[in-house]
C-alpha cells in the first residue's frame, strides 16, 4: 500500500510482445512502486506470476532471454481431429519448473488470472490455488493450446473476453490501477501466413473493440512494439521488447508518483 491506497498493475496478453512487461515491472520497481495487486492475462498472467512468486526481475528477465519456443512447442501428429495444434506435455513441465508449486493466496502481492469457460463463454477469474495452472489456463489460446480442465469447466485464453482485466483489479480492492497494454491493434493486424496467424488475429480484433469498453484504470500504458512480432521469441526481439516497456513505462512515473503522493 502506497499512502494509503492499494496499487493494481494490469497486465495485458500479447504472446512475444509481453516480454515488455518485464521493463514495466523493472521502471516501477526502480522508483519504489511495487503493486500490491497484479491482474494478467496469457502474457501478463506469465510474467506478473512469475514477479508475485518472488522471482526477481533480474531473473525473468535471465529466463526469457534464454527462452526457446522449442521448450513448449510439440505438434500434434493429426491436429485436426483434435482441440489444439500442440500437446500440453511440455508447456505444462516449463510452467510446473517455473512457479514450482507456489499457492496464489500464499504470495505477499495478491493475484489474479482470468481465462474464459469455451462452454459458456463467462470469464474464469482465477485468485487461488497454484500459479501455474492458473497461468496455464490464461494462456490456453483456442485451437493452439489444449483447453485446461478444471472444477467442471474447460479454461481458454481470457483475452476473447478480458485482455486487459482491471474489472478484476477492482474487484479485488485496488484504489489506483495502472493498466499496461502491449499490443496496438492499428499496426497488429498481419496478412495471415498460416491457421496460427489466422486465429490470433481473430482474437485481435475481437479485443480492440473490447479494450475501448471495459478498460477503466487511473494510468494507461500503451506499448508500441514496431517492428517486434507475436509470434518471434528471438533474443534481440526479447530485449526490443523488455526496453521498449521500461523505456514507457519511465514516461509515465512522474504522473503517477504525483497521483499516490510519492515524493
Amino acid at each position: 500500500m502506497i499512502n494509503g491506497k492499494k496499487v493494481a498493475l494490469v497486465l495485458s496478453g500479447g504472446a512475444a510482445l509481453g516480454f515488455a512487461h518485464i521493463g514495466v515491472l523493472q521502471a516501477l520497481e526502480e522508483n519504489g512502486i511495487i503493486p500490491d495487486i497484479i491482474c494478467g492475462n496469457s502474457a501478463g498472467a506469465i510474467v506478473g506470476g512469475a514477479y508475485i512468486s518472488g522471482i526477481s526481475i533480474d531473473d525473468i528477465k535471465r529466463y526469457s532471454l534464454l527462452f526457446n519456443r522449442n521448450q513448449v512447442i510439440d505438434l500434434k501428429l493429426f491436429p485436426l481431429f483434435t482441440n489444439s495444434l500442440l500437446r500440453s506435455s511440455k508447456i505444462d513441465n516449463f510452467l510446473q519448473k517455473l512457479y514450482k508449486n507456489k499457492l496464489i493466496e500464499k504470495q505477499k502481492i495478491k493475484f489474479g488470472a482470468v481465462a474464459v469457460d469455451m462452454n459458456t463463454g463467462d470469464l474464469v477469474e482465477m485468485r487461488k490455488g497454484l500459479v501455474w495452472e492458473a497461468v496455464r489456463a490464461s494462456i490456453s489460446v483456442p485451437g493452439i493450446f489444449t483447453p485446461v480442465e478444471k472444477d467442471g469447466r474447460k479454461l481458454i485464453d481470457g483475452g476473447i473476453v478480458d485482455n486487459l482485466p482491471t474489472g478484476l483489479a477492482l474487484k479485488m480492492g485496488a484504489d489506483y490501477i495502472i493498466a499496461v497494454n502491449v499490443i496496438n491493434y492499428d499496426n497488429i493486424l498481419l496478412e495471415p501466413r498460416n491457421l496460427i496467424h489466422t486465429l490470433v488475429n481473430c482474437m485481435n480484433i475481437s479485443q480492440k473493440e473490447l479494450l475501448r469498453v471495459k478498460t477503466k484504470c487511473d494510468t494507461f500504458i500503451q506499448m508500441d512494439l514496431k517492428g517486434v512480432s507475436m509470434g518471434a521469441f528471438k533474443k534481440s526481439e526479447t530485449q526490443i521488447s523488455i526496453d521498449s516497456g521500461y523505456k514507457e513505462t519511465c514516461k509515465h512515473i512522474k504522473k503517477i508518483k504525483k497521483d499516490l503522493d510519492i515524493k
